[in-house]
């Protein structure tokens, strides 16, 4: 008869147990096993009622991507053990989908969740990725729910990012593509609260928005000229977030330094995320 129990499992005996997955379960998704490392170390590990599974001879079940996230974080977690499990119920385990960040966010009370979600990551992930030519969205994957739900929760970044969407989406049909708004709502969030220079980033904003009175050479009108003329050619919509947040904050920073520029130009993948510039020291 099957007996549930609540075990702490380090390291070794996780890994143990993996050398018992003797039957055919889903293929190891290292990004999976990265994202629950992450929650160990970070100390967002929950016990769930979701148990691992061993059938009477030992074998594993379910929870390989658990277990081989212990061993990845290399720390002992409390997780529940189903012993003597069915192995008849093999082919019914995990059917179901899990809950996306928008279903979380949406049960957290929020509104407007997929470009929340989708703002919140990239934001998370810039720090990592500026000055590099890593991807917003490989540095991305390694975020679970819980550090988006305390960056929203608890940053001033997070108070201010649904503001900040509703004014990209604004801008972004002022210049004709709507797919413009999660990079332009990461770049307002990061301007307006980490830029020492408010009333800069106000006017930027603004002529960007209504392209008033821009002399031949600024940056702002490179700007508008690159989107209004066929907007970010790039098919992945997470991609081509990355690609509007680093034309724009390439055209800022030139913005800011007093620098002239006729044609507004990112080469992905080849140049470096931009760092800000203007900033508050950060605490």
């Amino acid at each position: 008869m099957m007996r549930i129990e609540l075990t702490e499992i380090t390291p070794e005996q996780a890994l143990n147990m993996l050398s018992r997955n003797t039957l055919r379960q889903r293929t190891l998704t290292k990004s999976r096993v990265n994202k629950l490392a992450h929650a160990i170390i970070a100390g967002q590990w929950k016990i769930t009622h979701q148990p691992i599974a061993i059938d009477p001879q030992g074998n594993l079940l379910d929870g390989q991507h658990r277990l081989s996230a212990i061993v990845e974080a290399g720390q002992a977690v409390k997780i529940h053990i189903a012993w003597d499990a069915d192995p008849e119920t093999f082919g019914v385990i995990d059917v179901g989908g899990s809950r996306t960040t928008g279903n979380i966010l949406q049960i957290a009370g929020y509104t407007n969740v997929s470009f929340l979600g989708a703002c919140a990551r990239l934001l998370l992930a810039y720090d990592a990725v500026a000055g590099t030519t890593q991807s917003l969205g490989s540095a991305s994957r390694l975020l679970t729910q819980q550090d988006i739900l305390d960056f929203l929760e608890q940053t001033e970044e997070g108070h201010y990012l649904s503001s900040a969407i509703i004014r990209a989406g604004g801008t972004a049909a002022a210049l004709g593509h709507y797919g413009l708004t999660t990079g332009l709502g990461v770049f307002i969030d990061l301007i307006e609260v980490r830029s020492g220079w408010p009333d800069t980033a106000q006017e930027f904003l603004s002529r960007l928005h209504d392209g008033a009175e821009l002399p031949a050479g600024s940056p702002i009108l490179a700007l508008r000229r690159y989107f209004i003329g066929g907007g970010v050619q790039v098919t992945s919509h997470s991609r081509k977030a990355e690609m509007t947040l680093a034309l724009l904050l390439k055209c800022w920073n030139d913005y800011v330094n007093k620098k002239e520029r006729s044609i507004a130009v990112f080469k992905l993948g080849i140049e470096p995320m931009p760092r800000l510039e203007g900033l508050h020291s950060k605490a």
